[in-house]
């Protein structure tokens, strides 16, 4: 498999890069727009395309070809995206990626993953920015792998009402309304939406009820304000992974793993107040409030009840200067989480909820200031000097015996990078970076193998690319990234003094990432577009021994990590108003178990999955027919632990068709 994907991969090389980032119009294309690397556009905002950052957009248009259920289905269609958790990074009990709104913590950064947009209204999404890597001094200090920053939707120019009905196989039904529009200089957005749907497991439920509104009010000619609010309730169950025998007999049953089965209720307010002093520069203040409460089993944490209340305040000044076209962007960001989380004891599928295994209220503290100043000394060079200052506060109290513990951690960190455009089409770009991510309380105090004089892990990383177009019809990304976190907490194994073996937590270990990320996009003829997003990526253990087998991992790969994994897709337009999209996602084998050595049936190899989307628009009438996976691909992701292999078993072809009307 990896030979002959790479076989595949490797003629592309020679002709492909990113998902575009300047539209055209083009009913047919699949490239995106340029957009700011942070909320709102204004005069002073940036476009990716001239940052010296690995960056990745999905649009509204395709947005509205996939009609997504999933962030997977979104994610997917870009490079670097991993397996598990993470961008780049395929540790799923590390936080290494941190999702936002609107260019705000989205919850906890020391709790996120990719998957946490989930936690977004799908119909309130104007846009997704994915930042690989570290980004510039804006981002978060322990976003090793990246950013996902969705940018909510601004109301349209003309009062627009939309009615969207939904059916498909396994009762899947989604209903949703849709208005906005604006008066004189304010705008406003509603949506209201519901989603019923089963799966292939037995038992599997997907339900979420969702509302979104938002104002927009121009208080002077150089004052907007925008306000907005959103509620979800989502009731999930998702069966857990099978066990090989499981497997062999029955890839729909339950199985005995507990999966999740929860109920969940999510609310978040966000605001943004924008004051533009004049043509140089402006001042932000925004933020953004969210509770969440959960009951029942959580597919990480097993049995538990929990309510977050996680918030950022952001304040961000920009400046333009003449000199040497200089610009500054400097502020300061607070984030405070709560967490009251209570988790259940389980033993042989039998959950008793009279009995807490753990009960404690933890708080994040994190304040931040950041800065960076752009210029550009000769021309066609610019220079970008950032820095960023974390201060990071964790604590945690035990209800059930009343003990307290509390951490802090700080450090500042530079971002670096430089852009020389070949021309006004082509250019060149590179970075430098560095970051911490704190430990925990569990890990310093807590847990049985606790390390109270824990370090932070540190990420130092370097990258250069090249992004470009010819003629608005082809264009590319190509990035090449080096990045190592020292300090990497792992359990390690210990004698004391009475020669008594014991395990703790420790700085031991060492994790080494590289990759090449490729993205791009070619409009053939006007009614044929191509796309394709390739990551070839190269994730090991520099040095790690496990504490339980005792064995030396270093030099291992990371499961979970194939060594390629390519998106392609094919868009035809035959008649006015048709379009018909072919999406093929394969990826090559990979170790199931960071001992490569341990699973007797060797790397997995999974087969390819094959999506065919359908949609047509007849002006105020939109029709779509969608086939998702209709390979029947059914093994998701595959684990080897305690002595057999763990399936992860996603739902077969999907069949589901639509209509939206506008008036």
């Amino acid at each position: 498999m990896k030979k002959s994907l790479t076989m595949l991969v490797l003629p592309s090389l020679v002709c492909i890069g990113v998902e575009a980032q300047e539209a055209t119009g083009d009913q047919n294309e699949l490239r995106v727009e340029t957009v700011p690397v942070i909320g709102r556009e204004t005069k002073q905002e940036t476009s990716f395309t001239s940052l010296p950052l690995a960056t990745s957009v999905i649009d509204q248009t395709q947005l509205k070809d996939i009609k997504l259920q999933q962030p997977i289905e979104l994610l997917q269609r870009i490079s670097g995206i991993s397996m598990a958790r993470n961008i780049r990074i395929p540790i799923s009990d590390k936080s290494y990626t941190v999702a936002q709104v609107d260019g705000l913590a989205l919850g906890s950064p020391y709790s996120s993953s990719m998957s946490d947009i989930r936690d977004i209204n799908p119909r309130n999404i104007e846009r997704i920015e994915v930042v690989k890597g570290l980004g510039s001094a804006i981002h978060s200090s322990n976003a090793f792998g990246g950013t996902i920053n969705v940018i909510t939707k601004q109301p349209s120019e003309e009062h627009e009402r939309y009615l969207d009905i939904e059916q498909g196989n396994y009762d899947r039904t989604r209903l949703g309304f849709q208005a906005s529009g604006q008066f004189g200089q304010h705008g406003y957005f509603f949506d209201a939406s519901r989603q019923r749907m089963k799966g292939y497991r037995d038992e599997y439920r997907d339900e979420a009820d969702q509302v979104s509104g938002k104002g927009f009010f121009q208080l002077s000619g150089s004052n907007h304000l925008t306000l907005g609010a959103e509620m979800i309730n989502r009731s999930e169950r998702f069966p857990g992974e099978l066990t090989e025998e499981e497997y062999q007999q029955d890839t729909k049953q339950v199985g005995d793993s507990l999966g999740s089965n929860e109920e969940v209720e999510s609310r978040m307010i966000i605001l943004s107040d924008t004051h533009q002093f004049n043509e140089q520069s402006q001042l932000q203040f925004s933020s953004v409030y969210l509770r969440e409460k959960a009951e029942g089993i959580n597919y990480n944490t097993g049995p538990t009840d929990s309510v977050r209340d996680d918030s950022e305040s952001k304040l961000t000044y920009r400046h333009q200067f003449a000199p040497l076209q200089g610009q500054l962007l400097m502020g300061a960001s607070y984030i405070y989480g709560r967490s009251d989380f209570t988790r259940y004891i389980a033993r042989n599928g039998q959950i008793n909820w009279q009995d807490p295994m753990s009960d404690s209220i933890s708080h994040t503290n994190i304040e931040a200031l950041f800065a960076e100043y752009s210029l550009t000394p000769v021309s066609p060079l610019e220079l970008r000097f950032g820095v960023r200052r974390e201060n990071v506060v964790l604590d945690t109290y035990n209800k059930l015996n009343n003990e307290e513990f509390e951490a802090n951690f700080a450090s500042t960190d530079p971002r670096l990078g430089a852009v020389w455009s070949i021309s006004d089409q082509h250019r060149i770009w590179l970075s430098y970076s560095e970051g911490f991510f704190a430990p925990n309380t569990r890990q310093l105090y807590s847990d049985i193998t606790a390390n109270p004089d824990l370090k932070p892990e540190r990420l130092t990383s370097h990258e250069f690319g090249f992004s470009g177009h010819w003629e608005q019809q082809l264009h590319y990304s190509l990035s090449y990234y080096e990045s190592d976190i020292e300090d990497f907490i792992v359990v390690e194994n210990f004698v004391d003094e009475d020669r008594q073996p014991y395990r703790r937590y420790s700085n031991a270990g060492l994790v080494e990432t590289s990759g090449i990320e490729l993205d791009f996009s070619y409009q053939i003829t006007p009614w044929l577009a191509a796309a394709a997003a390739y990551t070839h990526s190269d994730n090991r253990y520099g040095q790690y021994i496990n504490a339980y087998t005792r064995q030396d991992l270093s030099g291992n790969t990371l499961s979970r990590s194939p060594d390629h994994h390519l998106n392609l897709r094919l868009a035809v337009t035959p008649i006015e108003g048709l379009k018909v999209e072919f999406e093929w996602d394969a990826i090559s084998e990979y170790y199931t178990s960071d001992d490569n050595d341990a699973d007797p049936a060797g790397a997995f190899e999974r087969d390819g999955i094959l999506h065919v989307r359908a949609s047509y628009d007849m002006g105020n009438i939109s029709l779509w027919l969608h086939g998702l996976n209709l390979t029947d691909t059914l093994e998701d992701d595959v684990l080897y632990s305690r002595g057999e292999r763990y399936y992860e078993i996603t739902n077969d072809t999907v069949i589901y068709a639509g209509v939206s009307f506008q008036f």
